[in-house]
């Protein structure tokens, strides 16, 4: 019995042998291709996370500018009715004082002009700034 036995149990242990590696091959195909899937799926994240800080940068740009327009126009309404006040008093006062008053006026416009625009210009450098960071994007 034992001369029979021995070889038909190695028979049977190499195709359970031939039985796992054939397994462990269709797996291994199985996990190479989720493996290949999931790269795909994070390119397309890293792409959509790019565009997101993209767009969140450009709002922000926007949302900077729209400030800026905003504290302008405040400024702007500010000096227009302290003018208008200081025209009423200086109808009553002479000549020389109104055009005094103007001329400190202009160099007050001057400066706030000059202020704001600086300030747009530093917040847009920062803003392109931070754009550059996100430059693979592109």
């Amino acid at each position: 019995m034992g001369g029979t036995l021995n070889p038909l149990l190695a028979f049977l242990s190499l195709i359970a042998l031939l039985t796992t590696i054939k397994i462990q091959s269709k797996e291994l195909r199985a996990t190479t291709t989720e493996m290949n899937n999931s790269s795909t799926a994070l390119q397309e994240q890293s792409q959509s996370i790019k565009l997101q800080n993209f767009e969140n940068t450009f709002f922000k740009m926007i949302d900077v500018h729209n400030s800026i327009i905003s504290e302008f126009k405040h400024q702007r309404n500010s000096i227009k009715l302290a003018l208008d006040k200081l025209t009423e008093e200086n109808k009553k006062n002479t000549q020389t004082n109104f055009e005094l008053f103007l001329k400190v006026h202009a160099i007050y416009l001057y400066f706030i002009t000059s202020y704001l625009t600086n300030k747009y210009i530093i917040a847009l450098v920062q803003q392109l700034l931070t754009i550059k960071e996100i430059d693979g994007f592109f």
